[in-house]
């Protein structure tokens, strides 16, 4: 989802914020285990988990893919106006956060004040917003916002372009009108 979202907050700065359900285990300390013991020790974390804590464990890992991809392909799109990804986490059965939604801050850099220019970069965030396979409402909203005032920066253009054009010919200067000129021809004559 391709957004400027204020609300979300950026896991780096504070883990912890973001995350619903219970307690996220990253912030607390881990508890030591031999290596030998890891894969045993995973094994009957798997084991204690029942079959619906389980689909809803590929569900989640599933749905955590699935918006990584999403976001960072719209980062891609989006380019040097692309701000921050922001993600929101579930705590699975397994106890591990999963992304279960995400968003990218849109930053449109500007370098010109032109039309031309500010219709590219909309272009841009527009493609960006609908690149995905399956668009969510807001990305699809950020696509109808950006093609709205594409619309608009063309309308300028093209009233720019008029406003010049008459400028240009009110600058030039007016041919004389074919009496002075004959009258001019008789006056040395």
């Amino acid at each position: 989802m391709i957004q400027s979202l204020t609300g979300f907050h950026d896991m780096r700065s504070n883990p912890h914020i973001m995350i619903k359900g219970k307690a996220s285990p990253f912030f607390l300390k881990k508890r030591e285990v031999p290596a030998a013991d890891v894969s045993t020790e995973s094994s009957h974390q798997a084991k204690r988990l029942s079959d619906e804590e389980l689909r809803v464990l590929e569900e989640l890992k599933l749905r955590d893919s699935a918006v990584r991809e999403e976001e960072e392909s719209h980062a891609r799109m989006l380019g040097r106006h692309a701000g921050a990804i922001r993600y929101e986490y579930q705590i699975g059965p397994d106890g591990k956060p999963y992304v279960i939604n995400g968003s990218v801050e849109v930053d449109p850099k500007f370098t010109s004040t032109k039309a031309e220019d500010i219709r590219k970069v909309l272009q841009r965030i527009r493609r960006a917003a609908v690149a995905v396979s399956n668009p969510s409402q807001a990305d699809l909203n950020i696509a109808a916002s950006a093609a709205a005032k594409i619309s608009i920066t063309s309308q300028k253009a093209a009233i720019d372009t008029y406003t010049q054009s008459v400028e240009i010919q009110s600058r030039q200067p007016t041919p004389s009108a074919p009496v002075a000129i004959s009258d001019q021809l008789n006056t040395q004559a």
